[in-house]
């Protein structure tokens, strides 16, 4: 009996479809014993035989308004109740059963455990606020795309995150934002986000202390996966330099790492000796207005980077990034285009960078020399100290002119800063 009970038990967890098997074969079970009731008890023949008494038993069990227009005994018509009645109990149960498998449906839905089918989509791995800018910037770069797609995998719930990209974004254009719950750090959760058909991967630095070892962990999980293409483009940033080396090697040779640390102190250096270098910076690398687009021709290869200013009709090369990774910003104009060298250009939109079939005439003496720069030291005032002001004050000292000043106004005085000798700054 207890063998049995958990026999029906574990059917019984199986779901709907175990829960309407059983229903089915309680209306099976009710109708033929019905049906031999009824032949053993009355005259079937009246009533068309068993096959006709079984008939209207199923249309009883089904439709207890059929039972309306009976006629016969008074023992067909107690069975024909009967059948009614228990009719009535199966069809309510099947109803159950099937409002509580919708909602069960939904309810999964809602949590984002279903995998999504899609292709050459962007997906997002983890949650902190940079994912608000980065889903910006994309619906922004995806204008001009006809189905474009994002995908947010994250181990948040999943209707909190679309609530917040609704109420921090609002309409994304031709852009669908969906989220899926799940760790990033866990290859069944992966799975759910289709990693093998993506267009690229960027990794999230979470918020927290130990968010560049949820980095690492990341990208060690997408350089030991078995990818039935080729890898998508990964991108990732850590916020400590010192595990920028962890990084790289965990990514493996197909992912860009950017130290993030490092990037804040040389803006924040630049843009304090050049007033309105970080605006530049924003301006080049959203997507509102001209940006920057890696684009190989084929055709220039051969030619030299000073013929290529002038090779396209709306675009402006600023440089070359050439196929062993390195970049060159600004180069000779005598350099040669190697054949898998890319133009870093600048553009309002990736499709109207078009080869010009007219190169314009140049006046060259209507080109004013910039001035010569006097070089003079100056005077920096740094308020407040963290783990990045040694860095900021090392970068600065490359950067001024010899007997330049340095005063820290800090809540204490950094001694190990003050005892390393400086070539340019005195502090």
């Amino acid at each position: 009996m207890e063998r049995l009970r958990y026999w029906f038990d574990g059917t019984m967890d199986r779901g709907t479809p175990a829960l309407i098997g059983w229903l089915g074969l309680a209306s099976l079970l009710l109708v033929s014993a019905i049906t031999g009731l009824a032949v053993a008890l009355t005259n079937a023949e009246e009533q068309g035989g068993w096959g006709h008494v079984a008939w209207m038993s199923l249309l009883r069990t089904l439709d207890p308004g059929t039972m309306g227009g009976d006629e016969g005994s008074w023992i067909f018509l107690a069975l024909m109740l009967a059948v009614t009645v228990g009719g009535i109990f199966i069809v309510s149960s099947l109803i159950g059963v099937l409002t509580t498998g919708l909602e069960n449906r939904i309810e999964r839905l809602r949590k984002g455990r279903s995998r999504i089918i899609e292709r050459g989509h962007t997906i997002i791995l983890g949650w902190s606020e940079q994912v608000f800018t980065m889903i910006e910037e994309l619906a922004a770069a995806n204008q001009s795309g006809r189905r474009s797609c994002v995908v947010v995998l994250a181990d948040q719930d999943k209707v909190d995150m679309e609530e917040q990209i609704r109420a921090r974004l609002g309409d994304t254009g031709r852009t669908r934002v969906i989220c899926r719950s799940g760790n990033p750090l866990r290859r069944a959760a992966l799975e759910l986000v289709s990693p093998d058909t993506a267009k690229s991967i960027i990794v999230v630095s979470p918020p927290g202390e130990d968010s560049d070892i949820d980095v690492i962990k990341a990208l060690l999980l997408l350089n030991n996966r078995t990818w039935r293409k080729a890898r998508p483009h990964v991108v990732a940033a850590v916020q400590e330099s010192e595990n920028l080396a962890a990084a790289r090697l965990a990514g493996g040779p197909g992912a860009l790492v950017i130290d993030a640390d490092d990037i804040t102190v040389r803006l924040v250096v630049q843009s304090h000796r050049q007033t309105g270098l970080s605006t530049v910076c924003s301006d080049l690398l959203d997507f509102a207005g001209n940006e920057l687009y890696l684009r190989r021709q084929p055709e220039l290869a051969g030619r030299t980077y000073g013929e290529t200013l002038n090779a396209f009709e709306l675009g402006v090369p600023i440089g070359l990034r050439h196929d062993d990774g390195r970049v060159t910003l600004n180069p000779e104009m005598s350099t040669v285009v190697a054949e898998g060298d890319a133009l870093i250009t600048l553009a309002e939109d990736d499709l109207m960078i078009r080869l010009a079939t007219t190169v314009p005439e140049i006046n060259e003496e209507a080109i004013d020399p910039s001035p010569a720069r006097t070089h003079t030291p100056d005077r920096t005032l740094l308020i407040g100290w963290n783990s990045r002001a040694a860095r900021i004050i090392t970068l600065l000292d490359r950067l001024v002119e010899p007997g330049s000043i340095l005063d820290i106004a800090a809540p204490q005085a950094p001694a190990d800063v003050l005892d390393i000798p400086r070539d340019n700054l005195t502090i």
